[in-house]
């Protein structure tokens, strides 16, 4: 984890052809962006979960940097994609709290918000709340492979 964060923090110039952001330099567009990578967590007595680890990447031409503070504001159409996101969260947890399904927030790598979901990563409702993620302009979504818990 730690890895991967550093990889993450990394702010990458274009002329020089560097990589950061996990390769998303190409996805990424000028100003605010948000990244939001879910990965199956298997707990010790074998419970599968989702983390949901919210990235918010501010890209520059000069590079792109993984922001840990709260989204502070942007021209009207990053504000938009971020009452999109704040929308879809909205009607996941609503869903998530019909179907009975729990989640808490988490700290990720000590700086980073994450929100552990008592949900396998391949059930309908990830798989439509990481589908509507992704629909909202500036927003990707990236599916990990199963993590033992730690």
């Amino acid at each position: 984890m730690e890895n991967e964060q550093q990889n993450l923090a990394v702010t990458a110039n274009r002329k020089r052809g560097a990589r950061t952001c996990n390769g998303l330099l190409g996805r990424c567009k000028l100003g605010w962006n948000w990244l939001y990578a879910f990965a199956e967590k298997v707990m010790p007595d074998g419970i599968r979960r989702t983390l949901v680890v919210e990235y918010m990447l501010h890209h520059r031409a000069s590079g792109t940097d993984v922001v840990i503070s709260n989204y502070p504001g942007g021209r009207p159409y990053e504000d938009a994609a971020a009452e999109a996101i704040a929308d879809v969260f909205r009607d996941f947890f609503g869903e998530a709290l019909e179907m009975g399904v729990v989640w808490k927030e988490v700290r990720h790598s000590h700086y980073l918000t994450g929100w552990l979901i008592n949900a396998p990563i391949d059930s309908e409702i990830i798989r439509t709340f990481a589908a509507a993620l992704a629909s909202i302009n500036r927003v990707t979504v990236e599916m990990k492979l199963t993590e033992e818990a730690k």
